[in-house]
């Protein structure tokens, strides 16, 4: 048995060190001091089928625990094959650390086999890249990288480690450490500008947003998030990663914050005259502030400055972080909001989502939003979900009420298709106490539906749901719309519950809600990776119908 130490050692204990629970890799022998040093020091690794898999696994673990994933995979294409997953953390603002092998140094700029510039390839998708060749640096790369990942808003980061880099003995280092706190304070002349505008609005809004999501694992409670909305009488709306810190059935709650998905909220945040976005900026959920009314006074809470007063100027900007301002809202004396509007804002909500299923006859296959509310009865209260960034998605996006904090992962701005099974897995891996679904299309699933076998590997029952509308719905529907005929865009209906059958899973077809609560039950009891496949008529989404791409 080998007992060096290398520069692998190094690795793995820094990982260790910042909180890293588990790997996630596709083999590859540049990476072997790794695994070594991994299996020596009893970090588990997941061995995906494709690089893409094992980053967003490892991207899904940041968004469930709330400590960055690492995905390491070897040189060449399966760098170029971590574009994406890179891509789609930069644009979700997702912390992740991807380690990329290389060749030996002693032939780099030869045109040795496989080996490429990575560190330019991964430039433009992260927040920081860079080449180590001093093993016993490779802590001080990694610590380095760990600042960059965390330093404003949240992103990913890539590490490129030759092979005779990480295989070189080498004298043990102090391992990397993890960055201070995150939560900014409040100056007072800022609380004070808050509290007299709060005071004035008669009409305010509290839109949650990301970074809100990440103070928790900093020690925010979301429960204060909760009481700062009761305290207050406060319509309150949550997106993407902050859906769920304070439960999306509340009798306040607005709805998710996408303006597109449900006319309800466009009208709300015309009527508004303060929204004050709490751990967030002027994305495009938010169609860049168009939504907001030119009137309203605006409260930005963002610790990245470049984003303050981004796309519409903030009348109040400040890098602060979430806890203080919780903190500040907190001992604010109750705000005189017109109650009868923010009941009746939340209530035109519950009344747009209330009619959003179509009629369901004998005759046609199932409405997404049927399948989605089916799904959701049949599953335990703690359930994670999961969906990407097709039309059956957004469906989804816009009709689940996430009830509590990392129970529900989306793709994200970066609208890639095929995160989702990855994501499933992640999110088990991360939590294995935890059951998960994943409500993808039948386009979305073929991308990277063969990690199934990663999760049969490595023992994570999870469940797709798969709604099939035989083909590519968003944008075959458009297309009809625009050019009276489509292009491309069918798919023959497969039969995925052989598919999950022949990975060593379960799978059952259903097309009624009996059906599908059937197959729910029988796939939880199964303990194994399965598949519901339900046919879905092919009806466009809300958020579809507004972007139409």
């Amino acid at each position: 048995m080998n007992n060096r130490y290398e520069g692998g050692d190094l690795v793995v204990e820094s990982l260790i060190n910042l909180g890293v629970k588990q790997l996630f890799s596709v083999s590859g022998g540049p990476l072997n001091s790794i695994y070594h040093a991994a299996a020596s020091k009893k970090l588990p690794i997941v061995h995906a089928r494709h690089e893409a898999g094992a980053g967003f696994m490892a991207e899904a673990v940041s968004r469930i625990t709330g400590i960055p994933g690492v995905a390491m995979v070897t040189l060449g294409p399966a760098v170029t094959n971590s574009v994406t997953t890179a891509f789609m953390a930069q644009m979700a603002g997702t912390p992740l650390l991807i380690i990329g092998g290389q060749g030996n140094t002693k032939d780099f700029d030869r045109g040795a086999e496989m080996q490429a510039k990575h560190v330019r390839i991964m430039t433009p998708v992260t927040k920081f890249s860079a080449r180590v060749l001093h093993t016993e640096r490779i802590p001080e790369y990694i610590e380095m990288a760990w600042r960059h990942m965390w330093a404003g808003r949240p992103g990913p980061v890539f590490l490129e480690i030759p092979i005779d880099v990480l295989s070189a003995p080498v004298e043990p280092q102090a391992p990397a450490t993890g960055v201070v706190a995150r939560s900014a304070s409040l100056s007072p002349e800022t609380a004070k500008e808050i509290e007299t505008a709060l005071v004035k609005a008669k009409r305010p809004i509290l839109v949650i947003g990301d970074e809100a999501r990440w103070e928790v694992a900093w020690g925010l409670n979301p429960a204060n998030l909760q009481q700062v909305i009761e305290r207050h009488g406060l319509p309150f709306s949550s997106l993407r990663y902050a859906r769920g810190l304070v439960d999306e059935r509340h009798q306040l709650c607005l709805g998710p914050a996408c303006v597109f998905a449900h006319k309800s909220l466009q009208q709300t945040f015309k009527e508004a005259d303060l929204v004050f976005l709490l751990g967030h900026h002027m994305e495009s959920d938010l169609d860049f502030g168009a939504a907001v009314s030119k009137d309203a006074v605006v409260i930005q809470c963002y610790p990245d400055v470049e984003y303050l007063g981004r796309n519409r100027h903030s009348n109040i900007a400040t890098p602060a972080g979430v806890r203080p301002v919780v903190d500040l809202l907190l001992d604010l004396a109750p705000l005189k909001i017109d109650q009868a509007w923010a009941k009746n804002a939340a209530a035109a909500w519950r009344a747009d989502r209330a009619g959003q299923a179509g009629n369901d006859g004998a005759d046609a296959p199932l409405h997404p939003v049927t399948v989605v509310d089916a799904v959701v009865d049949a599953m335990p209260a703690e359930t994670v979900y999961v969906s990407g960034a097709g039309n059956v998605d957004f469906w989804t996006d816009g009709r689940i009420q996430v009830r509590a904090p990392n129970c529900y992962i989306k793709g994200g701005q970066g609208g890639t298709l095929g995160a989702e099974v990855p994501y499933g897995i992640g999110a088990r891996a991360a939590d294995p106490k935890r059951p998960v679904v994943i409500l993808v299309g039948d386009g979305g699933f073929a991308y990277h539906g063969i990690e199934l076998d990663t999760a049969e590997r490595y023992g994570q029952p999870v469940i797709v749901v798969i709604m099939d509308d035989q083909g590519w719905g968003c944008i075959a529907v458009p297309q009809q719309r625009e050019y009276g005929n489509c292009f491309e865009t069918e798919l023959p209906q497969r039969d995925w519950p052989a598919f999950a059958h022949s990975l060593g899973g379960f799978g059952m077809r259903a097309e009624t809600v009996s059906e599908i609560t059937q197959a729910i039950t029988t796939a939880l009891d199964s303990g194994k990776p399965a598949i519901v496949h339900v046919p879905v008529r092919r009806v466009l989404s809300p958020f579809m119908d507004v972007v139409g791409f």
